[in-house]
């Protein structure tokens, strides 16, 4: 019996009914001869959507623009509170986590552009450890 009730095979979990958030899916089986076993995993949904509508941005948190962007695009990111002439290092990896580029960052007034030149369509997050910032990058 899985935890929506149903008992069927399968569970098929649509995200946009449920919106954003951490969920528990469970299951409990048993047969004939009275073994039973029950087991679950939770779910992660996360907003996906790419407008702002009504949306209040945090100044201090990292802006991108285009994002997703598209093949031969650039990704514009902008750092806040990053202060002018310090080193920042910065990485871009994959969704499996394999470093595709590095550099260090500087300008504070001006954006970080990581070109999406030899990249395919997928997720990629860029990172600038010291600061604690991952910014989710999407290549459609």
């Amino acid at each position: 019996i899985w935890s929506d009730g149903s008992i069927n095979q399968f569970i098929v979990f649509s995200g946009a009914e449920f919106g954003p958030g951490t969920y528990p899916i469970t299951v409990q089986a048993s047969n004939e001869f009275g073994c039973s076993h029950a087991d679950a995993i939770f779910i992660t949904v996360f907003d996906c959507t790419t407008g702002i509508g009504d949306t209040v941005l945090d100044v201090e948190a990292p802006q991108v623009h285009p994002n997703p962007a598209g093949a031969g695009d650039s990704w514009a990111i902008y750092w806040p509170l990053v202060a002018e002439g310090e080193a920042h290092p910065w990485t871009l990896r994959d969704a499996l986590g394999r470093t595709l580029q590095s550099g260090v960052y500087k300008e504070s007034s001006a954006p970080l552009r990581i070109s999406t030149s030899g990249l395919s369509a997928g997720q990629y997050f860029v990172e600038m450890k010291e600061e604690g910032w991952v910014v989710r990058l999407i290549r459609k």
